[in-house]
């Protein structure tokens, strides 16, 4: 076997063995049995990692999917999903989807009881696709400030670090809904 046959071996196997099926297949047996299970998921793998919980829940009679929220990307978004709310939104510049987004993640989140069992699924890119900026912002001017940074060359850190500040959903402040 060449060099070239063995590398795409090896990514074919890393694929495989760190898809979001086998992974989330390995954390799903942690759930408590028989009980009713809300996903959030958010991000770029949003769906993806839904769509394996999912299959994996019509699998094993121990897995009860009761209702998933799903935040990602536009296009990332393939089919519907049982019992699952998707929303897409853009990235690194938040649009109105994104206002959306933060406002039904946030009711999402206020429904749940005490006792419900929350499976929150977060990959990359997520900061960008749901947000609520602070009272007196509004997303032209929020926009604008994440633009001006993006523009001058500002890293990632920094922009986050703006969007906290500017935002009713960074930075633990979802916690508080």
């Amino acid at each position: 076997m060449d060099l070239k046959e063995t590398l795409v071996k090896l990514v074919s196997q890393s694929r495989e063995r760190f898809s979001p099926y086998n992974l989330l297949y390995e954390q799903l047996v942690h759930l408590p049995f028989n009980r009713p299970i809300y996903v959030l998921a958010i991000g770029t793998a949003a769906y993806q990692m839904t769509e394996a919980v999912l299959y994996h829940a019509t699998q094993e009679p121990f897995v009860r999917i009761k209702e998933c929220l799903v935040v990602t990307h536009y296009g990332n978004v393939k089919a519907p999903l049982a019992n699952t709310t998707t929303l897409e939104a853009n990235h690194l510049v938040p649009d109105e989807n994104s206002l959306k987004a933060a406002d039904a993640v946030i009711d999402f989140l206020q429904k749940r009881l005490y006792e419900d069992t929350l499976l929150i699924l977060l990959s990359g890119g997520g900061t960008a696709l749901m947000e609520k900026p602070v009272e007196g912002v509004t997303l032209a001017e929020f926009n604008d400030k994440i633009e001006s940074l993006i523009r001058n060359g500002a890293d990632l850190e920094t922009v986050d670090s703006e969007r906290k500040h500017l935002s009713e959903v960074k930075g633990g402040k979802l916690l508080q809904h």
